[in-house]
């Protein structure tokens, strides 16, 4: 799928997963459907940030260092001291999972597995478990898994759309 297209839906699962949400939990506050609107955003990108030379995985990698930024200045706005260890905290997790992304990434097509459509989906979730309301944490999941699905689909799609053209040519 090219980049381009890939962007375009991805936003269209973000703003669709945080207008839904809206919709059906009224009690959500802006914070947590701009989280759902992003997890949504960045399901799409997870089954392609194998190579770090694609730019999925660099649009992850993008929102993951504003979730590092934001999420503590978010929690501990009000009190500068918890703000700065917050900040080392999320800097020593940013730093760590993105070592472990990268050795999972040299495994082949582990970003296609079944484990990983629902591991990857709910490493999104947690930093929402940690951050925001509970009632906030099922629909991040939900968003970030189903943009992780279809992506899969469309990845799908478009090969068996290209092996049918190999088959029958005009």
């Amino acid at each position: 799928m090219g980049s381009t297209s890939q962007h375009a839906l991805a936003v269209g699962i973000g703003v669709g997963a945080a207008l839904i949400s809206y919709y059906l939990l009224p009690n959500l506050d802006w914070v947590a459907l701009i989280f759902i609107g992003f997890s949504g955003f960045v399901g799409v990108h997870l089954p392609n940030i194998q190579q770090p030379s694609s730019s999925s995985y660099w649009m992850v990698r993008l929102v993951s260092i504003l979730a590092a930024i934001g999420i503590p200045f978010i929690v501990y706005m009000y009190r500068p001291s918890d703000l700065l260890i917050a900040w080392l905290a999320t800097y020593l997790l940013f730093q760590g999972a993105w070592w472990i992304v990268d050795r999972i990434s040299l495994y082949r097509d582990y970003t296609h597995s079944l484990s990983a459509i629902i591991g990857l989906p709910a490493v999104i979730t947690l930093p929402a478990y940690i951050s925001l309301d509970t009632l906030a944490v099922l629909p991040v999941f939900l968003a970030s898994s189903t943009g992780y699905i279809v992506q899969l689909l469309t990845e799908q799609r478009k090969r068996v759309g290209l092996k049918t053209r190999e088959l029958f040519p005009k």
